[in-house]
C-alpha cells in the first residue's frame, strides 16, 4: 500500500496548486480586461457611485480601468482626481501620492491642480503613520519623520504656488503642526541625551532646535537644556549667554 499512497499525495498537491493558481488569476484580473466593454462614461459613473457608497476599493478598480482604457478621453482628468481620492480613502497612500504626481505632470495648468498638491501632502503625511498612530492619540514626534517632512514640502509648494487656493489655509495650519512635531522630536532627543549625561550632544541638539524652529513652544525648554548642559560642561560664558536669551524672551523662567 505504501507504493500507491505517495503518488496520490503528490497528485493531490499538484491539483491543489493548480486550483490555487487558477483562483489567483481569476481574482487578480486586470481591471482593464475585466471592464473592457464599458464606456468611459459608465466607468466614471460607476466609480462615483462606489465613492458615494464608501466602497473605496471598488472605486479604485473602476477608476484604474478608466485610466487604463481611456487615458486621453473626456473623463480622464476627472477620473484621475477621483482616483487620487479613492486611493487616499482606501488607505493606499503611496498609490495616492503617485496618482497625484501623475496628475500634476499631465495637467500642470488645470484649475484643480492645487487639489492634487493638497492630497499629495495628506497622503505623504499619513503614509508614515501606522494604523495605531492614526487611531490613538500617540505622540507623533516619536515616529519616523521622513514622510512628514515630505508632507511639509508638499504643503509649502501648495501655499507658494497657489496662495489663493481654498486648500491653502488648511495647508498652512498643517505646516504649523508639522513644525511643532519636528521641534518636539528634536527636544525629545535633547532631553534623552541630557538624562544620560551626554551634555555635548544635548547642547548641540538644543541649539539646533532653537536655530531652526523659532516661534515653536519647544524653544523655551530647549533654552533651559542649553543652559543646563553648558553649566554641566563648565562653559560659564555659553551658559550665561543662553540664560540671558532665555530670560529676555521668557521673563521669570527659573533654571
Amino acid at each position: 500500500m505504501r507504493y500507491y499512497k505517495l503518488p496520490l499525495i503528490i497528485l493531490a498537491i499538484v491539483l491543489s496548486l493548480s486550483l490555487t493558481a487558477c483562483s489567483k488569476s481569476t481574482f487578480t484580473q486586470d481591471p482593464a480586461q475585466k471592464y473592457q466593454n464599458y464606456t468611459a462614461e459608465q466607468l466614471y459613473i460607476e466609480g462615483r457611485r462606489m465613492l458615494a457608497k464608501r466602497n473605496y476599493s471598488r472605486a479604485v478598480t473602476m477608476y484604474e480601468a478608466l485610466q487604463s482604457l481611456y487615458p486621453f478621453g473626456g473623463y480622464a482628468e476627472k477620473g484621475q482626481l477621483n482616483l487620487i481620492y479613492a486611493y487616499y480613502m482606501a488607505g493606499q497612500y503611496a498609490s495616492a501620492v503617485a496618482a497625484a504626481e501623475q496628475y500634476i505632470q499631465v495637467y500642470p495648468r488645470s484649475k484643480n491642480v492645487d487639489y492634487a498638491y493638497y492630497m499629495k501632502g495628506l497622503s505623504d503625511y499619513n503614509s508614515g503613520r501606522t494604523w495605531v498612530q492614526r487611531a490613538l492619540p500617540i505622540n507623533m514626534a516619536e515616529r519616523d519623520l521622513t514622510s512628514a517632512k515630505q508632507a511639509f514640502y508638499d504643503f509649502r509648494q501648495l501655499v507658494q504656488l497657489f496662495p489663493e487656493s481654498k486648500y491653502a489655509a488648511d495647508a498652512q495650519q498643517r505646516m504649523i503642526a508639522l513644525r511643532d512635531m519636528f521641534a518636539q522630536h528634536e527636544l525629545d532627543i535633547a532631553q534623552y541625551y541630557f538624562k544620560r549625561k551626554a551634555y555635548v550632544a544635548s547642547a548641540n541638539r538644543a541649539s539646533y532646535l532653537i536655530r531652526h524652529y523659532q516661534s515653536t513652544p519647544q524653544v523655551k525648554p530647549a533654552l533651559i537644556i542649553l543652559v543646563q548642559s553648558n553649566q554641566k560642561l563648565g562653559l560659564t560664558k555659553a551658559a550665561n549667554d543662553a540664560l540671558r536669551v532665555l530670560q529676555l524672551n521668557y521673563p521669570g523662567t527659573k533654571v
